[in-house]
């Protein structure tokens, strides 16, 4: 099995979702990296305290000043 890539984000990185639909631009924190089925796969927490779990391709990096 082939290895997989370093995860394009790590815990405490400030994301934004850029997908899917129905997440429009929601900004949040990476709690936890994991692997499913060969990818890589991040639970994001929202400043609102809820989270979600995204695939990498799904945020972006968010820029801080």
């Amino acid at each position: 099995m082939p290895e997989l890539p370093e995860p394009t984000f790590r815990a405490n990185d400030r994301v934004v979702v850029i997908a899917p639909l129905g997440v429009h631009q929601a900004m949040g924190t990476v709690t936890e990296v994991y692997v499913l089925s060969g990818m890589h796969r991040y639970v994001i927490e929202f400043e609102d305290a809820t989270t979600g779990v995204f695939f990498g391709f799904e945020l972006k990096a968010c820029r801080t000043i």
